[in-house]
């Protein structure tokens, strides 16, 4: 069995906190769960193929046409979608960024060349550096806006003077927005609205970290290229989200949505700011964050499996290309639980000084 690259596994743990995934820490809002439970005898019936109601709301939220949003299986499963639709020959992505970017164009044969970042940077995206690197037989471009594993985000601008650079070039640019709405300032982030005037464009995001739907599967991608979203539509199986995922999908989307989502970024700010001062204070390397996580460094190459001893799960973040053993991510949770992550910490640090 292929070893796992990802956060989450708790069925493989004996896990108490699961401080591996990124979700919202205010958990599943409450409208999302009563219209799931409202609605199981609809299960029974196909999905609609074309998710008519949840792409009206989002077109309503996002104030872009309906026609240029396509649902999918999580995000993950969009870039999938996305690599096999354009088949692309070259491609330029970050690293350390979301490994399921390389994963994809693994299955295309796409030739794929490397945005190095800093350590010393905080592993910060130099657009101005990136976009001198895109050549004229670059198919394919990703950002991950905030970045995962770091949390570090470019403000908008700077992903739409690349977006220009990859148009004039003929390259398709992915902007991976999975967390710019659980930002402080998603406003400073996201690029969705540059979407009409850039075809070359696509906004990836998902209700899986915003509203803490991960085991739903639900993300959507963004794109006035049409022609790209029917060859999209044309090459995936069709019954691409469940019944259960556009049904949370729609409710996530209701009128107390942006007071969930307001009160859930006031939290994660305050909390990042609590993490990273106590981290650092323990001595680790704690990296500039703009997301509801934090990357961190320490001494300690076993750190991870010492965290589950006491029932903790971090990301062990070895496996991102760019990064060695040492470097771990774990997300923002509430104060209890922060607290209770931190104590753990701190007789892992007593016990091995």
């Amino acid at each position: 069995m292929t070893a796992v690259r990802h956060g989450g596994d708790i069925y493989r743990n004996q896990v108490r906190l699961d401080y591996s995934v990124n979700c919202n820490p205010l958990g599943m809002p409450d409208p999302v769960k009563e219209a799931l439970c409202c609605s199981v005898e609809s299960w029974a019936a196909y999905p609609d193929m074309y998710c008519d109601e949840l792409r009206e709301k989002l077109a309503e939220k996002l104030a872009v046409k309906k026609e240029w949003i396509l649902c999918g299986n999580g995000a993950a499963g969009l870039i999938y979608d996305l690599a096999a639709a354009l088949r692309p020959q070259k491609a330029r992505l970050p690293v350390p960024s979301f490994t399921e970017y390389e994963a994809a164009l693994q299955g295309t044969g796409c030739a794929v060349f490397y945005e190095k970042t800093r350590k010393e940077e905080g592993f910060r995206l130099d657009i101005e550096a990136y976009r001198k690197n895109i050549s004229e037989d670059t198919d394919l471009v990703f950002v991950c806006n905030p970045n995962n594993p770091n949390g570090s985000a470019v403000n908008a601008q700077e992903v739409r003077e690349l977006a220009d650079t990859c148009r004039e070039k003929g390259a398709i640019l992915l902007v991976d927005e999975c967390f710019a709405e659980l930002t402080g300032e998603p406003q400073r982030y996201s690029v969705v609205s540059a979407c009409e005037k850039n075809p070359n464009l696509v906004v990836l995001r998902a209700f899986t970290k915003t509203f803490a739907m991960a085991g739903l599967r639900l993300g959507y991608l963004v794109t006035s290229d049409r022609n790209l979203l029917k060859e999209i539509q044309r090459q995936r199986q069709p019954w691409n989200v469940s019944v259960p995922a556009q049904i949370a999908g729609v409710a996530a989307l209701s009128d107390g949505s942006e007071n969930y989502l307001k009160e859930s970024r006031e939290l994660i700010t305050q909390e990042r700011k609590y993490l990273t001062e106590r981290l650092a204070a323990m001595g680790f390397t704690v990296f500039p964050s703009a997301a509801n996580y934090l990357m961190f460094e320490s001494s300690m190459p076993d750190l991870y499996e010492k965290c589950l001893n006491y029932g903790l799960l971090i990301r062990n973040c070895s496996d991102y290309l760019g990064l060695t053993e040492g470097y771990y991510r774990i997300s923002v949770r509430t104060r209890r639980e922060n607290d209770e992550m931190l104590d753990i910490f701190r007789k892992i640090l007593t016990a091995h000084p």
